[in-house]
């Protein structure tokens, strides 16, 4: 178990789970998103995990509450017979100024305009926004002699959601962890799995939720397709609604004149415009201009409707990538694959930041997160009720010390980006000035500064501006290469030095210089064929006796029981070792983890080949170099 689960369970006890425990249940192929499933699982855990027994109950529940999309005739049909129905599903109400009536909205049975009793939505006030998913017991009045239609009536919900949170315990646990553990414990809450994910890649993908800690951020992400774009939007949180993005108007985002029905905006804490490339041509130009209007001041008008909302935006599109994984188009303007209506400069610039989603690798088996994580209803809701705090702005805005940025759409997009980002890192606010400047402040300006050259290729009325911050030298402006999508990969060119009788004389050298590394190391080599799993277990094991062998030779001190992350982040920092062993490193621990907590038989014996290849690697490095500098 990593040193974050262990405290998740120490100090959030039953808000955590076991994040892949929702794919070992018996939901088959039922949509629901995982912070449902999550609160239907915890009934039937035994000791946090998932049995036999348990995962028959689940499947008996899902039977009973949730049948087939197919079976809606069925259900109506007992409806009609004066048979009482209980639906899970994701239940909604929409008022009707006309006709003074709440109609209630039943997916599953395709229903616009069922009813529900005042009382019911009085108790669940999320029915009038972003809507409740609960099980619903439904029953039927037929018509009647007066002309009166058929009318199907909820009598009684069981909502499916937490009721209540202290967030203030939530914000001072956060000093209890290191914040790479808090880090780990957020991106596994994210249903991402840390321990296959670089430090870069983690905060890329804790970048994705800004908008739903803080209110009215506009972020855009381009990268290929499979990379998991609109999957935390989808499972994470309920206040996220995803709309694809041929079905976007200007009556769904801000207000329907003719239904006279509130948009979008106003009843969810972020709207995601999926696949932005195939959203329709706005002939009349009122969609863009009227987000122009809401991006910048947080109003919109429709006709005799004007009002505000706290909505952000986030645009998520597919691009090409070439043979480096860079934007094809990225000298040109990797904006120029967006329709022409949405290319509009004016448009771009209030967007506050371009999240480079193509520096994520491509969702494979061991993408999703194994380890314990905050349920997601309970994540959901801190995420939610931390938008209401500006304290955090007004840190952001008192210490945002920024070089060359005199723009103040700039000064505005960074100071809440990085607001978010300490609130989602340190909700406590116990970061010193030099911490809110590396880890909050920093990758706001890398992502406001892609808005920018992007602007720049657009229209060269908008100068060419380079960003920084007062007493840090180094901002992450350019591109990065996007790390390998398979940790193997990494190690390929190893593969092709020598032969089994290499690979031989390679670990006995290594045995001598390092015994105990050595041993561990030809324990993994031999199993590699039979055993990958536990080959892998061996690698990792010679790689955390060799990391703390180097850690004490070149730091000078004794790292105890730190660990092997940890004792791996620090050398890093410190430039102890050179980037192409650190990679070595990262894979062996990698594969390590996912031998450890997923499933054992997704690893092969290449993994473990390779796994063996780059602790060989890293204990000839060391051999050569380390200890030679320990003598001198």
């Amino acid at each position: 178990m990593e040193s974050f689960e262990q405290k998740s369970l120490e100090n959030f006890g039953e808000v955590v789970i076991r994040k892949d425990l929702i794919r070992q249940a018996g939901f088959g192929a039922r949509a629901i998103p995982t912070y449902v499933g999550e609160w239907i699982l915890s009934d039937y855990l035994v000791d946090g995990g998932m049995t036999d027994a348990g995962r028959a109950e689940v499947s008996a529940f899902i039977g009973k509450y949730l049948p087939q999309k197919g079976q809606k005739n069925e259900l109506k049909n007992k409806l009609v017979s004066m048979e009482t129905v209980a639906l899970l599903d994701d239940y909604s109400v929409a008022v009707n100024l006309n006709s003074g009536i709440r109609h209630l909205r039943i997916p599953l049975l395709d229903l616009e305009d069922a009813y529900i009793n005042n009382t019911l939505v009085d108790d669940n006030p999320l029915l009038l926004t972003s809507g409740v998913w609960g099980v619903g017991e439904l029953f039927y009045v037929p018509p009647d002699e007066q002309g009166n239609k058929g009318q199907v009536w909820m009598r009684d919900l069981e909502p499916f959601q937490i009721g209540s949170i202290d967030v203030d315990y939530y914000k001072n646990a956060r000093a209890r962890f290191s914040l790479d553990e808090w880090i780990d414990l957020l991106v596994s809450s994210m249903g991402f799995n840390p321990l296959v994910h670089t430090a870069r890649q983690k905060m890329l993908l804790l970048t994705r939720i800004l908008p739903l800690v803080e209110p009215r951020t506009n972020l855009v992400e381009l990268a290929p397709k499979g990379t998991g774009k609109s999957f935390v939007f989808d499972n994470v949180s309920r206040y996220a609604r995803v709309v694809g993005g041929g079905r976007v108007s200007a009556p769904v985002l801000f207000h329907h004149n003719v239904r006279q029905t509130p948009g979008l905006i106003t009843r969810y804490d972020v709207v995601v415009l999926d696949e932005v490339q195939s959203v329709n041509d706005d002939s009349t130009g009122e969609l863009v201009a009227g987000l122009k209007v809401y991006l910048e001041s947080g109003r919109y008008s429709r006709g005799n409707t004007s009002g505000t909302a706290e909505s952000g935006l986030v645009l998520l599109g597919n691009i090409l990538l070439d043979e480096n994984r860079k934007p094809m188009h990225s000298d040109r303007g990797i904006f120029n694959e967006f329709p022409n209506f949405l290319r509009e400069t004016a448009f771009i610039d209030r967007l506050h930041g371009l999240l480079p989603g193509w520096e994520l690798p491509r969702v494979t088996r061991h993408t999703p997160s194994c380890c314990i994580g905050f349920k997601g209803d309970f994540f959901s809701e801190v995420l939610h009720q931390l938008r209401a705090s500006t304290a955090f702005a007004d840190y952001a805005s008192q210490n945002s010390k920024l070089i060359g940025c005199e723009d103040l759409r700039d000064q505005k997009a960074i100071v809440r980006l990085a607001s978010g980002f300490m609130k989602l890192l340190y909700p406590d606010m116990g970061c010193s000035e030099d911490d809110f400047a590396l880890h909050c402040l920093r990758p706001a300006v890398e992502l406001r500064q892609r808005i920018r050259d992007e602007l720049h290729k657009m229209d060269q009325e908008f100068a060419e501006v380079e960003i920084g911050i007062e007493g840090l030298s180094v901002i992450p402006t350019a591109i990065q290469s996007a790390p390998p999508e398979d940790p193997s990969q990494i190690l390929e060119e190893e593969s092709s030095e020598g032969s089994v009788g290499s690979l031989e004389s390679r670990i006995a050298r290594l045995e001598m210089l390092f015994p105990a590394v050595g041993s561990e190391i030809r324990k993994a080599q031999e199993l590699s064929e039979s055993q990958p799993d536990i080959a892998l277990l061996s690698a990792r094991r010679g790689l955390e006796l060799l990391l703390r062998e180097i850690y004490e030779k070149l730091i000078g001190s004794d790292p105890g029981r730190m660990p092997l992350f940890d004792m791996l982040t620090e050398l890093d920092r410190g430039d102890y070792i050179p980037e192409p062993i650190t990679q070595h490193l990262h894979s062996v621990r990698t594969l390590g983890n996912i031998a450890a907590h997923g499933d054992p038989t997704s690893v092969t014996s290449d993994d473990a080949y390779m796994a063996v290849l780059g602790a060989l690697r890293t204990g000839e490095w060391a051999g050569e170099r380390v200890l030679i500098r320990a003598r001198d």
